[in-house]
């Protein structure tokens, strides 16, 4: 069963790669990252890997891969991180859209050819049965909403259109 290290290891940015050794930094040294992990003026935790603490900063310079540091407004920490400490976003900018692309799945069912969005009828979506038409049909990220659910599909699991976006249009 996978642990809390699993877990830190999966929601990491970045890895301190070097101890600190200073109080005050603007900076910490880490391993590289594969791509954009966060931007300028983005609110951060590092982790530190001796106490568990966290401690907050902010973004002076994309975290990305084109250099090994990570770099932050000036702040005053009362310890050093020893490497392996770790870099996280704030639990609630994890899935902010600002950070994160959208990834769309196609999908492919007698479903997608209605103009209305359809769901399944019970049992959740493993089911394949995909016969409740609901009178919405919008089509609109962040906009488009599903209202015409009974309280009884709802209760049943998340609605197909919210989480298999249909390739429709």
């Amino acid at each position: 069963m996978p642990g809390l290290q699993q877990y830190l290891n999966n929601v990491a940015l970045a890895t301190i790669s070097q101890s600190t050794t200073d109080l005050t930094l603007t900076s910490v040294s880490i391993y590289n990252v594969p791509g954009t992990m966060a931007t300028i003026g983005d609110n951060l935790f590092i982790i530190n890997k001796q106490s568990g603490r966290q401690y907050q900063i902010t973004l002076s310079s994309d975290l990305n891969e084109k250099t090994n540091t990570c770099s932050f407004l000036s702040t005053t920490f009362d310890t050093t991180f020893p490497e392996g400490s770790i870099i996280i976003h704030k639990k609630a900018t994890t899935f902010d859209r600002t950070n994160f692309n959208i990834e769309y799945i196609n999908f492919s069912s007698q479903a997608a050819a209605s103009q209305y969005w359809i769901t399944f009828s019970s049992s959740g979506i493993s089911n394949h049965t995909w016969n409740t038409t609901t009178t919405d049909a919008g089509v609109t990220v962040d906009s488009s909403q599903i209202t015409s659910i009974s309280t009884a599909i709802q209760s049943v699991g998340i609605v197909c259109a919210l989480c298999v976006y249909l390739n429709r249009f």
